[in-house]
């Protein structure tokens, strides 16, 4: 007996094929997508969590001040890991896909050559991605919370 995701003869064989990359390409595309706005959205956050904390630092504990300062850099730092290596992912697929032109490919050739590039790129992006977000997201969050601390008890000592 078959397991129900593997194929059983030459058609269904075919068939499956396609089917897992059409679904590899699925993943590639909303990974782009949704990579290009997080990445949007964390750089907005890093622009104001680091305004906000340059305008307040002098008013804050110094150890506070530290800490706020240590764990943005630490998102930061995770951020830029990723953007690296996401960048040296793009050009390591960019390279294949220039090797491919000057083989003489036909044109079929090489569209369905740079799918199934761009699509192996993206599912490694995708597996390193989670684990960049998450760290960097995780310090960023920690710094805003520690820096929205301090502010309102900042608040709170001024108001008594």
């Amino acid at each position: 007996m078959t397991s129900p995701v593997e194929p059983d003869n030459g058609e269904d064989e075919r068939q499956y094929e396609v089917v897992v990359q059409q679904i590899e390409h699925l993943v590639a595309v909303e990974y782009e997508r949704s990579s290009a706005y997080t990445n949007l959205v964390m750089a907005v956050g890093y622009a104001g969590v680091f305004g906000i904390w340059s305008f307040v630092k002098d008013d804050l504990d110094p150890r506070s001040s530290l800490l706020v300062a240590l764990l943005f850099l630490i998102s930061l730092a995770a951020f830029i890991f990723n953007e690296v290596f996401q960048g040296y992912n793009r050009e390591k697929a960019n390279r294949k896909v220039a090797k491919l032109t000057q083989q003489g490919s036909t044109i079929d050739e090489l569209i369905n050559s740079y799918k199934r590039i761009a699509d192996e790129r993206a599912v490694k992006a995708a597996l390193v991605w989670p684990w960049a977000w998450s760290v960097a997201t995780g310090a960023g969050l920690l710094s805003v919370a520690v820096l929205l601390f301090e502010i309102g008890s900042q608040l709170v000592n001024a108001l008594r």
